[in-house]
């Protein structure tokens, strides 16, 4: 990696947040040695600047109602496809009346798509995105900034961990839909290489005790009258990789929650192209009805009664 944040081959492709997120080594008085770095995270920098520089465009959020196209930073799960959850979403924001939520909490923000959302579709007066991830915190306040939404607030909490105090009308919460692989003494090494390493990797699997984390937190962070949404999937339960479905087990070992009532109120299939980002499973052509073995999307439904 050259001083000015260049891969070092002639012809290689721009990646520009070298500098970003290793400025520190790179360059003036703090450039004493070579840098260098494997490269699979070379590639995996060069494939995030792409998606950063061409952007993201979601359907809903297409102008005019967002000016430019959403820019994920380094590390932060974005991809336009599935939309089915983010369209369940909408159905039942629409379903609402007008004014009836004047808060809301995108917990999990990631590229900040869902808190866009909120704030622009739904209208939604005060709206707060959180992630564990500092690159998502990050990646969303200068996502929020370029589209001219500063006020927009951004905090950095696991769960509800910096949240204590506030409550919310609304509360969105989309967790990745895959479990953590989890390290026993037989585990192979081809499994001890794919658990994630960092707070970067909780994007995309989630850890075995974050539903119950979640239920516990959440009475406290709804306001009298206040909803969560999750938006999930069956996807690991499809595919065997648990036993029974997260959110239910986890609301069931919970109880008593006399305040809290969960259902899953509807369901959405996923379109093919959805399906191969999640299953690796291509499809011959879309289908008008869902094998009930193939995942769909999910709109959970808490209300604080």
């Amino acid at each position: 990696i050259t001083p000015d944040g260049r891969i070092g081959l002639v012809g290689a492709p721009p990646a520009c947040f070298l500098l970003c997120l290793y400025g520190d080594l790179l360059g003036g008085r703090a450039w004493r040695e070579p840098f260098a770095l494997p490269s699979g995270a070379v590639l995996g920098i060069v494939n995030a600047w792409q998606y950063y520089e061409g952007g993201v465009r979601f359907p809903f959020l297409a102008p005019p109602l967002l000016r430019e196209p959403v820019r994920p930073f380094f590390g932060v799960y974005a991809y336009p496809r599935p939309i089915a959850h983010f369209e369940l979403l909408l159905d039942w924001l629409n379903s609402r009346e007008p004014d009836s939520l004047q808060s809301a909490l995108d917990l999990g923000t990631g590229c900040g798509v869902i808190a866009l959302t909120l704030k622009i579709v739904a209208g939604i007066d005060c709206v707060v995105a959180s992630d564990i991830s500092p690159n998502a915190v990050l990646g969303a306040k200068l996502e929020f900034g370029r589209q001219g939404l500063e006020d927009l607030e951004v905090v950095h909490s696991d769960l509800f961990e910096h949240l204590d105090g506030r409550q919310f009308d609304l509360i969105v919460f989309n967790p990745p839909w895959v479990p953590l692989l989890q390290i026993t003494s037989t585990s192979d090494e081809h499994t001890k290489e794919q658990v994630p390493r960092s707070a970067l990797d909780l994007g995309n699997f989630y850890p075995e005790d974050l539903f119950d984390r979640f239920f516990a937190g959440l009475p406290q962070m709804l306001r009298p009258g206040g909803a969560a949404v999750i938006l999930f999937s069956n996807h690991a339960l499809a595919r065997g990789y648990v036993d029974h479905h997260p959110i239910e087990a986890a609301f069931s070992r919970s109880a008593p929650l006399p305040d809290l009532h969960l259902e899953v109120l509807a369901k959405k299939p996923l379109d093919a192209e959805g399906r191969r980002r999640r299953t690796g499973r291509t499809q011959a052509g879309p289908s008008m009805q869902q094998p009930p073995d193939d995942p769909v999307a999910e709109l959970w439904h808490v209300r604080k009664v």
